[in-house]
């Protein structure tokens, strides 16, 4: 969660009669999405033709997400294309990563973390051993080029969502983005950066979350919505693979007791990444066919080459149940007229292909199914299997079967009309994730916050709020005791009574201050400010004679992803997730401390960026029926409508650059 990012508390509704709607925007390696979410059910937006392929995609809600980054002659506007296996087209997302290495060569030089990021993912590798055959003043072009063309796709997305924003008569005033684990703070701050630039909304308004965030998120509410009576796993692990990379997060679910759509997300700390590949199989078996075409030139004809090229692929997408397992395995096409062609893999060109693609996506897949197992109740455990990588049925059949070998459960969505390979989950669920946000006020009255002396676990928790009031808990703090003790919070706890509560699912609000040795007491008050809407906790502590010593206030803010209050739980993960691919790696203080507005400055230098005049695209947004192409959640809460009708905004076109 971006730390600007403030909760919803409960108030009056604002005085502008205009609607105002948020924007979930899911930038994928494959294809991208975004949708409007208002008061009603999201909006998918749909994209002209000048950013999908209607071969490749039929579906008008889905976006290029590729670009061919060394074509510096081009406009970045042409440079935007659709996913293929050139060597020199790369996913956008993997972008802002690229310009982090980039500033690590500027800051430190080369260094081993790029080594092992360009080691785990091909694309990586391919695109720096490209580019580091060219001249200074090439590698400039390319980069200047590439930072456009990644601004230019932003500038594309906001506008297509302006427009269709304007349709629905509503303002667009925040922006929900997804990202990957393998972002690092660094990453997500430049991507916040970029968001602002071409959509110029505040940073504040710009809020981003993990894609298993939203995954797990999108999986627990279409569930709840269908009324599951056997939803109750105690703890998830979202196996997310896709073309590129594979992910795996874990988290801790706590479920409301009588309202499903009411639960909670914990991180547990498990999350790793991995090369996935299936997009380099698939451009292994890609480069053996134009081979194979190539070398019998003399019996295929010309106009014939396309349509074998896409047979033979179709053959290998259909029987390829031996790709995951390094056996032997044929794939073959007819022409119309009536010739016949197959290409073998033997056993050992297959076995090749499939330790150089699968083998780090199945060790890193084994370990974390591994300690899932091992944990005290591994049957409490869910695996989601999710991501376009499980369309490949023997992938899925393969990953099922490490699954329960294990011993763990996996989640079955055949209740819930949940599709778990498709490119709409990640923008559904982080649309839920504001559908059905809740206030501080009404966290407030279910939570449970409590004393809790981790050295002594088996004893009874002293609760200091419960039921929207505040109870005092008295202790005594010991030597032993002064690094041991917490305030801890329980979002949706059975209390059994006024001193105890059960163990449920809970998280570190905070460290008792550092107090001399002797008896307190301490309570809870929720506030609200007296200059303001914000919400504020406090926890008084008095000394054993009755007299206030300290009082300590918490600033309440609301994280989207895990719908927990007053504590981001991903603020410890930041530095999991960096190590997660280099446990060695610390970024350096230039960029550790760089603020929002240095980067600005320094992105605007580098490519003499300015919001340029889109006049062809927007013609085409103008031509394009957008009304026409909508599509609706299925999983919509009950209740929910398509958004509402305010006055009508001025048209972003006129009179003003785009």
């Amino acid at each position: 969660m971006h730390p600007a990012s403030r909760p919803r508390n409960s108030g009056s509704d604002s005085d502008d009669t205009d609607t105002t709607c948020s924007v979930v925007f899911d930038l994928g390696t494959t294809c991208s999405r975004a949708c409007l979410v208002g008061d009603g059910a999201p909006e998918f937006i749909s994209f002209p033709p000048t950013l999908r392929d209607p071969e490749q995609f039929d579906d008008t809600t889905q976006s290029k997400a590729t670009a061919s980054l060394f074509d510096t002659h081009t406009s970045p506007y042409e440079c935007i294309v659709s996913s293929d296996d050139k060597a020199d087209q790369i996913p956008l997302q993997f972008f802002p990563e690229i310009r982090h290495l980039m500033e690590l060569r500027a800051a430190i030089g080369m260094n081993k973390y790029e080594t092992t990021v360009r080691s785990r993912l091909p694309l990586f590798e391919n695109f720096f051993a490209r580019y580091d055959e060219l001249p200074v003043e090439g590698k400039h072009a390319v980069m200047c080029h590439a930072e456009n063309t990644y601004l230019t796709f932003l500038e594309q997305v906001h506008d297509a969502a302006e427009r269709t924003a304007d349709m629905l008569h509503c303002e667009i005033t925040q922006i929900l983005v997804t990202f990957p684990t393998s972002w690092t703070s660094w990453v997500q701050k430049y991507h916040a950066v970029c968001l602002q630039m071409t959509w110029k909304l505040p940073l504040g308004s710009i809020e981003l979350m993990y894609e298993c965030e939203a995954i797990a998120n999108s999986v627990l509410s279409a569930s709840a919505t269908r009324n599951m009576g056997n939803l109750s796993p105690k703890k998830m692990l979202v196996v997310d693979l896709g073309a590129h990379v594979l992910s795996i997060s874990g988290f801790c679910v706590e479920l409301g007791s009588t309202d499903l759509s009411k639960f909670h997300l914990f991180r547990n700390g498990n999350i790793s990444s991995a090369h996935s590949g299936v997009h380099l199989h698939a451009a292994l078996v890609k480069a053996k066919i134009r081979s194979y075409i190539e070398s019998n030139r003399d019996t295929i004809s010309k106009s014939n080459e396309e349509a074998l090229g896409k047979r033979l692929f179709a053959s290998y997408l259909h029987k390829c149940s031996a790709m995951v397992k390094g056996q032997a395995f044929v794939i073959c096409a007819d022409l119309s007229s009536g010739e016949h062609h197959q290409i073998l893999f033997s056993d050992e060109t297959s076995r090749q292909m499939c330790d150089r693609c699968f083998s780090d996506a199945f060790n890193t897949l084994d370990k974390m199914l591994h300690d899932a197992a091992h944990d005290n109740e591994p049957r409490e455990t869910e695996v989601v299997l999710t991501g376009r990588g499980f369309r490949n049925t023997s992938i899925r059949e393969e990953v099922e079967k490490r699954v329960k070998d294990r011993g763990l459960v996996l989640h079955d969505s055949t209740h819930s009309d949940f599709d778990a390979t498709e490119s709409t989950n990640v923008a559904l669920g982080a649309a839920y994730t504001v559908l059905q946000a809740i206030t501080a006020d009404e966290y407030m009255q279910m939570a449970c916050f409590a004393l809790w002396d981790t050295k002594n676990t088996g004893s009874p928790h002293s609760v200091i709020w419960s039921n929207g009031s505040s109870r005092t808990a008295r202790f005594t703090m010991s030597e032993s005791e002064r690094d041991e003790s917490f305030i801890v919070c329980y979002p949706a706890p059975r209390v059994t009574d006024m001193a105890s509560i059960d163990e449920t699912p809970n998280y570190k609000f905070s460290k008792l201050p550092n107090l001399p040795c002797g008896d307190y007491a301490l309570h809870l008050e929720y506030e609200t400010s007296s200059s303001s809407d914000d919400r504020i906790i406090a926890v008084h502590i008095h000394a054993g004679g009755g007299g206030e010593i300290e009082v300590v206030r918490y600033p309440v803010y609301y994280d989207r992803a895990s719908r927990l209050c007053f504590r981001d739980i991903d603020t410890e993960q930041h530095h999991d997730t960096e190590h997660q691919i280099n446990a060695d790696f610390e970024e350096p203080q230039p960029l550790q401390f760089e603020t929002p507005e240095e980067l600005k400055a320094k992105i605007l230098a580098r490519t003499n960026y300015r919001p340029p005049k889109r006049q062809a695209f927007l013609s085409a947004l103008n031509a394009f029926t957008v009304n026409n192409n909508r599509k609706h959640n299925d999983f919509a809460p009950a209740g929910a409508s398509s958004a509402g009708k305010g006055k009508r905004r001025a048209d972003p076109d006129s009179g003003a650059t785009a």
